[in-house]
């Protein structure tokens, strides 16, 4: 064989892998390249809006005060007017006598209370006790059945202490 043809059969060989290379591998890779990038490109656009989104919100702070143990009726009704807002409903409230705390300046106000609700309103409202702005509430304790009369609700037997400040 002379030595043109065979680089001659070796270009083809090669021009011919490259093009089957190039058809089956590199050609259906770069379109799956190019609508993965465009994927890619609403994704960070949609990350680009909610960094500006994240960046623009200022955090407001709650301004709290905390009640005096002569007034602590209006914790109580802050308290009851939490659970109103999530739909739940006081079926009684039992408040017990205002004693020492260990901490020094606040004293313990004890409240138990009898509450039922869906359990999504119930988990709502025991979330939303850390927002109260008008004392301190700390969950102490807690017993969760099924309603009797429905199904879809629960019943709570709640024990809370109302920090108030002492006099």
């Amino acid at each position: 064989m002379k030595r043109g043809s065979v680089s001659y059969i070796l270009i083809t060989v090669f021009a011919v892998v490259s093009i089957v290379l190039y058809l089956f591998l590199y050609r259906p890779l770069i379109r799956k390249l190019h609508a993965n990038y465009d994927k890619c490109m609403l994704i960070e656009n949609d990350l680009s809006n909610a960094r500006f989104q994240a960046e623009s919100v200022v955090a407001e702070p709650i301004e709290r005060t905390v009640v005096f143990e002569d007034s602590v009726l209006s914790a109580v009704d802050e308290l009851t007017n939490s659970a109103k807002l999530f739909k739940v409903n006081f079926i009684s409230t039992t408040p017990d006598k205002i004693c020492a705390s260990n901490y020094p300046d606040f004293k313990v106000f004890p409240v138990k209370i009898i509450l039922d609700g869906k359990f999504e309103d119930v988990a709502g409202f025991l979330g939303s006790l850390a927002g109260l702005r008008k004392s301190l509430v700390k969950a102490e304790s807690f017993d969760m059945t099924k309603a009797e009369n429905d199904p879809n609700k629960i019943k709570m037997i709640l024990n809370v202490n109302l920090y108030v400040l002492g006099r």
